[in-house]
């Protein structure tokens, strides 16, 4: 029997609503909900990963489904956030004022395994820095909270990426 890999940090999730309503904070989850860098992205480049990669490396392919799945909690968590802060979870992100839809131009279709797995580095990354700068902006702290603990998530995503580059290319 193979090792078991933990996709997501062994710590509790807190609950995801918020102390109170405030539209400004929605906007600012939003866009990590349904905007063009956030878990939406996430969920939908990783699928499309697993799906081109999985008869050439399963050990990879397997790796970004688990990563995707812990996205959609990531995701339902965001969402319930949004509603909680009485915005509406829409697939998008305010862009000056404007919602701007999310749409399957924002997944990273790259299809050579280290441009790919550079590429994913790159989204955890940004994942993790876009969850951190969030909670110095919104003074909730059930809010601060979930963005905090969905930031550790990210950093796991970001140590199995960087263990994969450096297994396969």
């Amino acid at each position: 029997m193979g090792k078991r890999v933990l996709y997501a940090a062994s710590l509790p999730y807190p609950s995801a609503r918020a102390e109170g309503c405030n539209p400004a904070y929605a906007r600012i989850v939003l866009e990590s909900f349904g905007g063009a860098e956030g878990e939406l992205t996430a969920i939908t480049t990783y699928t499309y990963q697993d799906i081109e990669l999985g008869e050439s490396y399963q050990e990879v392919a397997e790796t970004l489904h688990g990563i995707a799945i812990v996205e959609m909690r990531h995701l339902r968590m965001l969402g319930d956030l949004v509603k909680s802060l009485g915005g509406d979870p829409v697939f998008g992100a305010y862009q000056r004022r404007h919602l701007q839809f999310w749409d399957g131009g924002n997944v990273n279709y790259t299809k050579t395994l280290g441009d790919l797995l550079l590429a994913d580095i790159r989204m955890e990354e940004a994942a993790i820095f876009g969850y951190r700068q969030a909670a110095e902006r919104i003074e909730d702290d059930a809010v601060c909270a979930v963005l905090e603990r969905i930031a550790l998530d990210e950093e796991v995503h970001l140590a199995l990426l960087k263990e994969l580059l450096e297994r396969y290319c």
